[in-house]
């Protein structure tokens, strides 16, 4: 594919885009605002979001799959 094929494929997909997060992070993506190369950097609100999966997965407060299998099976038992 050239590159005049690929810029041309591009602006087609772009124009399709609907979702307003995903050409955000589009324009961010050409802006350099993520390195193609090296360490991720998480955002705080992606740091929030780790931390409070860490909660959920205190005893207790989670299914084991053979729990969720076995919950599944008497639902559709129903």
């Amino acid at each position: 594919m050239s590159n005049q094929e690929l810029k041309d494929r591009l602006h087609l997909q772009i124009e399709a885009i609907e979702n307003d997060e995903l050409l955000k992070l589009v324009s961010e993506l050409l802006e350099g605002n993520y390195p193609l190369e090296g360490r991720y950097v998480l955002t705080e609100q992606e740091e929030t979001i780790l931390s409070q999966r860490d909660i959920v997965k205190e005893p207790g407060n989670y299914y084991t799959t053979e729990q969720l299998e076995e919950r599944l099976k008497k639902w559709l038992s129903k």
